[in-house]
């Protein structure tokens, strides 16, 4: 089964309506999607998400008569910054399969467009999608799942794809991001410039000197450490396997390394790898990525070590996105 791009089906869209939604006292909550033909809203009091991490159903769609299917639609309020497909792929759990799926990059990070089969007394079939709706105070996630028995899938796979396509917010906050960015420059012994998410508190471990420049950052949630990203900014162009053993060291802990791959360098240089690992940061243990990128003279090395996925998907994919947005504005004058 090859999943079709989302784009509305102008068969669909002649015999179907356009909805409109404003019935909630919160305009971020607002919304419109095209209604198929059979399609019908179920009377719920209107919900915009807003408490932390508990979803909140905002709407219900239902086939008139057989065959049955459904579109839910779900809000998230999310308070760190996280790519909306981790999200998804964490709701999705063990009891269903996924059948086929496509990441989508957005600014926000990576979406997700995927098909899932559930077993039960009559497997399903269901296609989701997922829209961001960032806020420096918190972003909102709605998250789309179109349903019905696998039988009856070939009926409705047009008509959910045009819904999924069609679901717009009418009042979208003009921020990518589910928190604040804070920024980090510097002038030696590289003129470096790059953002994080600001719930990483930032610890400088360059003594001012001409060496290189060395820092890291902290996520703390609670009493409870999940990671640490480290940057170093240095003018030579050392070997990367040395600079990432070097960093080893300062994990603290010995590290289990995969080989080293090649990767996309950041930061307009013209050279980049990749090396994962496994250690422990605190007692705990800890999944690693270095990244590093050379060009121009000049090295530079982000490593990120943190709680595994198989432990916490949410936080793991968090602390992915924090170096993802750090790779993705790093800039060298």
């Amino acid at each position: 089964m090859t999943l079709p791009e989302l784009q509305i089906d102008p068969r669909v869209a002649q015999r179907g309506a356009k909805l409109t939604d404003e019935r909630g006292p919160d305009p971020v909550g607002h919304y419109e999607l095209l209604l198929p033909e059979r399609f019908r809203p179920v009377d719920l009091p209107p919900a915009t998400p807003s408490n932390l991490h508990s979803p909140v159903q905002v709407a219900l769609f239902q086939t008139l008569g057989e065959p049955l299917a459904e579109l839910e639609i779900t809000g998230i309020f999310l308070r760190r910054e996280i790519a909306p497909a981790d999200v998804l792929e964490a709701l999705l759990g063990p009891s269903r399969t996924i059948v086929e799926s496509r990441r989508v990059p957005s600014p926000g990070g990576d979406l997700l467009d995927v098909l899932t089969r559930q077993v039960g007394d009559v497997p399903s079939l269901a296609r989701w999608w997922t829209v961001k709706d960032g806020g420096a105070d918190g972003g909102r996630l709605y998250v789309l799942e179109a349903r019905t028995a696998a039988s009856d899938y070939p009926v409705f796979a047009d008509p959910f794809t045009s819904m999924l396509a069609s679901f717009r917010l009418l009042n979208p906050t003009p921020w990518d991001y589910n928190e604040r960015l804070s920024q980090l420059a510097r002038k030696t012994p590289n003129d470096i410039l790059c953002f994080y998410p600001e719930s990483w508190q930032l610890e400088e471990v360059s003594d001012g000197s001409d060496g290189p420049f060395v820092a890291n950052l902290w996520q703390v949630v609670g009493d409870k450490l999940l990671g640490r990203l480290s940057l170093v900014s240095q003018r030579d162009e050392e070997s990367p396997d040395a600079l990432i053993e070097r960093h080893a060291e300062s994990l603290g802990a010995p590290v289990s390394w995969a080989p080293i791959e090649d990767a996309e360098p950041f930061g307009g240089l013209e050279r980049g790898w990749l090396r994962r690992g496994r250690t422990v940061l605190g007692e705990a243990a800890a999944d690693v990525r270095v990244y590093v990128t050379q060009g121009r003279g000049m090295t530079v090395l982000l490593g990120l070590a943190g709680v595994p996925a198989r432990e916490d998907a949410l936080a793991a994919a968090s602390m992915r996105r924090a170096a993802e947005i750090i790779r993705e504005t790093f800039r060298i004058a």
